[in-house]
C-alpha cells in the first residue's frame, strides 16, 4: 500500500510540472489529466488488450509467436520461449489469466531472462528497464529483500494509481537449468474478477 501511495504521489508531482496555469483541465477527470493518464495505463502487451479472453488472446499470440510452449501452457497460462518484444530476445514469455468460473480474462504478464550470475541479471534488468521508462512519466525504486534494485511504474488497466508494472529480479532457491536468477517486467496481475455481497 506504501509503495502505491507513493506511486501515487510521484504521477500527482509531475502533474503538477506540467501544468502551465491553474487551469481546470489539470484537475483529476479534467482534459490534460486524462490524456496524461491515458498514456500511463498499460493497456496491452504483445498485441493483447488486458483483460481479453483466453481464446482471444491465444489466437493473437499465435499469429504472432506461433504455436506455444505445449509442456508449459494450460487453461490458465500461455508460455513461450525464446521470442522477441520490443526488440529484445526473452528466454520466458508467459500471460496468465483470471477466471470467474465463466468468463477468463487476461491478468498478468511475465517477461524475462534466465541468467546465471547477479551481474548478469542487473544488466539485463536495466536493460529491460531502459526500454520500459521511456513511455512513462513517473516510477517509484527501491531495494527488495535480496538486496536488488526494482523499479515500478505504469498505471492498471483497471484505473486508479496501482502499478501498472514491476522490473525485478528473481533469485530462485536452487539453480534452474544452471540459472539462479531471473530478470523480468511483470505486468499485473490485475483483478478483474470482483467478487463481494
Amino acid at each position: 500500500m506504501k509503495k502505491i501511495f507513493i506511486l501515487g504521489l510521484l504521477c500527482l508531482s509531475v502533474l503538477g510540472g506540467y501544468a502551465q496555469d491553474d487551469s481546470d483541465d489539470w484537475k483529476v477527470g479534467g482534459k490534460h489529466y486524462q490524456e496524461w493518464e491515458a498514456k500511463q495505463t498499460c493497456t496491452e502487451v504483445c498485441g493483447v488488450r488486458f483483460g481479453s479472453s483466453y481464446e482471444n488472446a491465444k489466437e493473437i499470440l499465435k499469429r504472432k509467436y506461433g504455436e506455444p510452449e505445449y509442456l508449459e501452457t494450460d487453461e490458465n497460462t500461455i508460455v513461450y520461449h525464446y521470442k522477441s518484444y520490443v526488440g529484445m530476445i526473452f528466454t520466458y514469455i508467459s500471460f496468465c489469466f483470471q477466471r470467474d468460473g465463466a468468463l477468463s480474462y487476461m491478468n498478468k504478464c511475465v517477461m524475462g531472462y534466465d541468467c546465471k550470475t547477479a551481474e548478469e541479471a542487473k544488466n539485463k534488468r536495466d536493460a529491460i528497464w531502459i526500454k520500459a521508462r521511456s513511455k512513462y512519466a513517473a516510477w517509484h525504486e527501491g531495494i527488495d529483500d535480496n538486496g536488488f534494485k526494482y523499479y515500478e511504474s505504469g498505471c492498471s488497466p483497471l484505473g486508479g494509481f496501482g502499478n501498472g508494472f514491476v522490473v525485478d529480479i528473481v533469485k530462485f532457491d536452487e539453480p534452474y537449468n544452471g540459472c539462479r536468477y531471473f530478470s523480468r517486467i511483470m505486468y499485473g496481475p490485475y483483478n478483474y474478477v470482483q467478487e463481494d455481497f
